[in-house]
């Protein structure tokens, strides 16, 4: 009878080894998968966040055609934008350049405008660039002065 128990706490003290071995072996490996897995799904989550908190950060009409999916200023826009420009009574001519958000407007005026018409004129050319386009910063300079 007492061999019978050797033999199985012999028996027993195998098995506890083995499963203590394969807890071992088989927990390190399975448990640090998962880690790098859960590591990197944060870092994109993360990155993410920070992008889509950018974007909030920008007023609509002020985000940059990029962030709004929009096309780049074709030359086809430009010439509308100084169309438009020429409309407004007092300017004789027009030049446009845009970078990014931001539209550069040179104007030539008609002759015998004093300093305080162009300044009128100046704005009246940024309102109806303004409603033609409200995602641009427009800049409008004159001869006479600056204004933006």
């Amino acid at each position: 009878m007492q061999n019978n128990n050797n033999g199985t706490s012999l028996f027993l003290s195998k098995i506890l080894l083995t499963v203590t071995l394969g807890m071992i072996i088989g927990g390190c490996a399975s448990s640090t998968q998962p880690k790098v897995q859960q590591q990197e799904q944060k870092q994109a989550i993360h990155q993410a966040m920070r992008q889509q908190q950018k974007l909030q950060r920008v007023p609509k009409e002020q985000k940059p055609y990029k962030a709004m999916g929009e096309q780049k200023a074709t030359p086809q826009l430009l010439k509308e934008m100084e169309q438009e420009a020429k409309k407004v009574q007092g300017v004789e001519n027009a030049r446009v350049s845009i970078r990014e958000k931001d539209v550069y407007v040179t104007l030539d005026l008609k002759p015998n405008v004093t300093a305080a018409e162009a300044r009128k004129i100046e704005h009246h050319v940024i309102d109806a660039l303004h409603k033609k386009s409200k995602r641009y910063d427009f800049h409008v300079t004159s001869y006479d002065g600056h204004h933006s």
